[in-house]
């Protein structure tokens, strides 16, 4: 050893000897290889955990934040809804059950003293008599002018001349909050002076709208389940939608014996995701992994029965740890699936061509897609009791 010492190098080759001549060496070497495996695994588990994976118990339906499960109120037992592992796209084999990177906590479920919207309408919006309409508009901050038309038309509240036709109907505009601290100062003024703007406490965008639908559905169920001054039906619609009252109205009064369970639209049926990124449409795999989609109301405009808002809300805890979802007609038609609601298909909610015979205007029940000024112009048109028809 010592000429090798005092060289100061050892070949390869002499190492391997002293390894293999020494019980102690192979036992370091043994001991830093299955330290450096240990380590690799490590890394690997904690990088699958930091991508989202939830036990089975983070996404049981029926158990809320206290303990308290809320399968009894469904009358359902502890084991996890079918309908919500095919929504997941999870395998209920018997075992407990984990899902992929498309999971995460997305929703307040808006209990205790912290509620999930930051402005409300601040009192009752009627005074302890029904009304036939809650209109839930959807709406982003900027859009000042949308609401200022909705409000001067179709928004006012109520139709007809004569005490026996006078219905009544509520508009609260769902939003999400501004990127700048001026519009949000202009907000506080619009809501204070119209009480009718209902603003969630996350940033507004177009990924967002299930969220504001969400938002809108809380309030809802915070505002009207005690059963006193509720309104017959919930209708959602956008702010670029004129919707005629005078149809609408006199039909939400009478409709008594579809009151309950009710999900109405233009009902698509048999849709599949799109997965090409160069549709409007387009939806991830990790974000909606099954090959098909529910029945659902197409949106923007679709109507609801109280008892069917409100049982929406409840249940969204049980589906409070999906990712946000883009698209919110198809998303309200995954909760309809999970509540067993099956959506009714009403033509007067398909998307039509804008006429150009002023009379058609008259029969319509929704416009879509209509800018500020063609709103109070069509709107005119639809309140004139001019009985000649012409061009526009």
């Amino acid at each position: 050893m010592l000429p090798l010492y005092k060289e100061k190098k050892i070949s390869p080759s002499v190492v391997c000897t002293l390894l293999q001549n020494s019980k102690r060496a192979k036992t370091i070497v043994l001991v830093f290889v299955l330290l450096w495996v240990f380590l690799g695994v490590w890394l690997l588990y904690n990088s699958y955990v930091s991508r989202g994976s939830f036990r089975l118990e983070d996404l049981h339906p029926f158990k809320s934040n206290g303990g308290e499960s809320l399968g009894q109120e469904h009358g359902e037992d502890s084991k996890i809804h079918p309908v919500l592992a095919r929504a997941l796209h999870m395998k209920d084999d018997g075992h407990d059950l984990e899902v992929g990177v498309n999971v995460a906590h997305r929703y307040s479920d808006g209990q205790g003293s912290l509620t999930p919207w930051s402005l409300s309408p601040r009192t009752e919006l009627c005074k302890g008599q029904d009304f036939v309409l809650l209109v839930l508009v959807e709406t982003s901050p900027h859009r000042f002018q949308q609401r200022a038309v909705i409000r001067r038309s179709w928004g006012q509240g109520t139709a007809g001349k004569s005490e026996e036709e006078n219905l009544k109907w509520q508009v609260v505009f769902l939003m999400g909050s501004a990127s700048d601290a001026m519009t949000e100062e202009r907000l506080v003024d619009e809501s204070l002076q119209y009480n009718d703007i209902l603003q969630g406490k996350f940033e507004d965008h177009r990924e967002e709208d299930a969220q504001k639908v969400t938002l809108g559905f809380k309030w809802v169920n915070s505002t009207f389940s005690n059963g006193t001054c509720v309104p017959n039906f919930v209708l959602k619609t956008d702010d670029n939608v004129l919707v005629n009252m005078k149809v609408l109205a006199p039909w939400a009064r009478d409709a008594h014996e579809i009151s309950q369970n009710l999900f109405m639209g233009h009902v698509l049926r048999g849709g599949r995701p799109s997965r090409d990124q160069s549709e409007p449409r387009y939806i991830s795999e990790a974000t909606y992994p099954r090959d098909d989609f529910p029945n659902f109301a197409q949106g923007p405009a679709y109507m609801f029965s109280l008892d069917v808002v409100i049982k929406m809300a409840k249940s969204f805890r049980a589906f409070e740890h999906m990712t946000s979802f883009p698209f919110e007609d198809v998303y309200l038609g995954l909760l309809a699936e999970y509540l067993r609601v099956i959506p009714l298909h009403d033509d007067r909610f398909v998307v039509m061509k804008k006429p150009k015979n002023t009379c058609l205007y008259r029969k319509m029940t929704f416009i879509y897609d209509v800018s500020p000024q063609e709103m109070l112009s069509l709107y005119n048109i639809i309140e004139s009791d001019d009985t000649d028809c012409r061009e526009i």
